[in-house]
């Protein structure tokens, strides 16, 4: 898609600068006019250059957040797995889901027995 539309905008640029060359500046010396078309063409190859350094720089984004989360993917999997090897401890014919049921019953049961912990030492 991107390649198109350098294409497109190449060919565009080439037609401008012949359009300009055949009309506005038929009348000028063959030096103006030669110094012209080079103009725009540098702005042609200037602008492919910054098309390109642009897309280099999005798919290395695009890359460093894949990447990224892979890593965070490989993480939680690595947390999942811990948790259910400590759930299955306590009962080995735990499912999968099963056991990260249990120990999400269990983590939700601790924090509200902290949070009454907290409150009650809040009162003393």
């Amino acid at each position: 898609m991107t390649l198109q539309l350098v294409a497109l905008a190449v060919v565009l640029v080439a037609a401008l600068v012949q359009l300009s060359l055949d009309h506005f500046w038929r009348e000028r010396p063959e030096s103006q006019r030669r110094r012209w078309a080079r103009l725009l063409v540098g702005f042609v190859v200037v602008g492919a250059l910054m098309n390109g350094v642009g897309i280099w720089l999005v798919e290395r984004s695009a890359k460093t957040r894949e990447i990224q989360a892979q890593r965070e993917r490989q993480a939680i999997s690595t947390q999942i797995q811990t948790l259910v090897t400590l759930a299955r401890e306590r009962d080995p014919n735990l499912t999968e889901e099963e056991a990260l049921r249990t120990i999400t019953n269990e983590v939700l049961a601790l924090r509200q027995r902290a949070s009454q912990l907290e409150h009650d030492l809040s009162g003393l």
